[in-house]
């Protein structure tokens, strides 16, 4: 690419049709033109935007695996049934979201497909 102002990305969550939200990610030479026309894109798919920098995992993908990886180990060590992790997430979530463990769209956020975010994190927190 020639000129890196014009360079962004959008992060669609699936399933797209129903999920409101697109994550607008901008690089430090991403301008300010090429982020507001974007925004304004998403505005026009009556999508919700929310600007990021290009960071590993995003927003949501930033703050949701970590909480899977945690909720797994607790399973793993036993400190509390799957159930009940999902019950305390889902009671105190702001949004109504299952549980991990009962994602109503489980072929769209598996664990198994969480493989390569957590992988990237891991690399590059540590």
């Amino acid at each position: 690419m020639n000129d890196r102002r014009r360079f962004a990305g959008l992060h669609f969550f699936n399933p797209v049709p129903v999920m409101k939200l697109v994550e607008v990610v901008s690089t430090p030479e991403t301008s300010h033109e090429t982020h507001s026309k974007l925004i304004g894109f998403c505005k026009s798919l009556e999508k919700q935007p929310a600007s990021c920098k290009d960071t590993p995992g995003f927003i949501v993908n930033g703050l949701l695996v970590p909480y899977l990886l945690d909720s797994i180990r607790m399973l793993e060590r036993k400190d509390a049934t799957k159930e009940d992790i999902d019950a305390d997430f889902s009671i105190q979530c702001i949004q109504k979201l299952s549980g991990q463990f009962d994602l109503p769209h489980k072929s769209w956020v598996a664990l198994p497909n969480q493989t390569d975010t957590r992988e990237l994190l891991a690399s590059t927190t540590m």
